[in-house]
C-alpha cells in the first residue's frame, strides 16, 4: 500500500532586489521626503537619520589656527596700505614734476611764499596790537570804577607887583587853577569838585620888607 505524500511547502520568495527596484524605492523615499518638507513636517526616516557621523569636535581645537590666519591677513592689509600710499605719492610727484621744472612756476612759488610769510607777520602784529588795546581798555575800565577824589593843579605864582611894602598891606601875588588839570571825583566816597573851582584864585603876600 502506497504511503500518502505530503504536499510540498512553497519556497519563500527571494528578498534580493534588482537595481531597478532599488532605484525606484530610493526615488519614492526622496519623493516622500520632499512631500513631507513641503507639508512643513519631516517624516520619521528623516528624523531618525544620522546627520553627523564621527566624534564631535574638541572645543579646545576650534579656532586653533585663527591667530595665525589673523596675523597673515593683518600683514597683507598693511602691505596693501603701504603699496597704496606709495602709489599715491608717486602719482602726486609725477603730476607736480612738470610744474617744478618750469622756471616761471618756481618764481611764482617763491613770491607766493614770501607774501604768505609777510601776511603771517602782519597778522601776528595786528593780533598783538589788538590784545594791547583790549588790555588798556580793561585797565581804564577798572580804574574808572575806583574811588578817587577831586584832583587839580595850581598854575605858577605871578610876579610880585611891588618891590617892598609901602603901607600896612603888603603886596600880594596870585595863582589860579589850571583848567586842564581838573579831574572830577569818582565813586561814592569822595565829594565832587566845587563848581567854581575853575575860577578859584589863591593869594599870598610878597616883598613884605620896607
Amino acid at each position: 500500500m502506497a504511503e500518502p505524500t505530503t504536499p510540498a511547502e512553497p519556497l519563500p520568495a527571494s528578498t534580493s532586489k534588482t537595481p531597478s527596484q532599488r532605484s525606484t524605492a530610493a526615488q519614492k523615499s526622496q519623493l516622500q521626503q520632499i512631500g513631507s518638507v513641503r507639508d512643513g513636517l519631516p517624516n520619521e526616516d528623516t528624523i531618525n537619520e544620522n546627520t553627523l557621523e564621527g566624534d564631535p569636535p574638541n572645543p579646545a581645537e576650534v579656532g586653533e589656527h585663527t591667530e595665525q590666519l589673523s596675523d597673515v591677513s593683518d600683514g597683507e592689509d598693511e602691505q596693501a596700505q603701504r603699496t597704496a600710499s606709495r602709489n599715491a605719492l608717486s602719482t602726486w610727484y609725477r603730476r607736480i614734476q612738470p610744474l617744478i621744472r618750469n622756471k616761471r612756476v618756481r618764481v611764482f612759488a617763491i613770491i607766493n611764499t614770501l607774501l604768505t610769510i609777510l601776511n603771517l607777520v602782519l597778522f601776528i602784529g595786528c593780533m598783538v596790537i589788538l590784545g594791547f588795546l583790549i588790555f588798556e581798555a580793561v585797565e581804564v575800565s577798572n580804574r574808572s570804577h575806583q574811588d578817587k577824589p577831586c584832583i587839580f593843579q595850581w598854575t605858577e605864582w605871578s610876579s610880585c607887583p611891588a618891590t617892598c611894602a609901602t603901607s600896612d598891606k603888603p603886596p600880594m601875588k596870585t595863582r589860579s587853577v589850571d583848567h586842564s588839570s581838573i579831574i572830577q571825583a569818582r565813586g561814592n566816597i569822595y565829594k565832587p569838585c566845587p563848581k567854581n573851582l575853575a575860577s578859584r584864585k589863591d593869594f599870598a603876600p610878597c616883598n613884605t620888607h620896607r
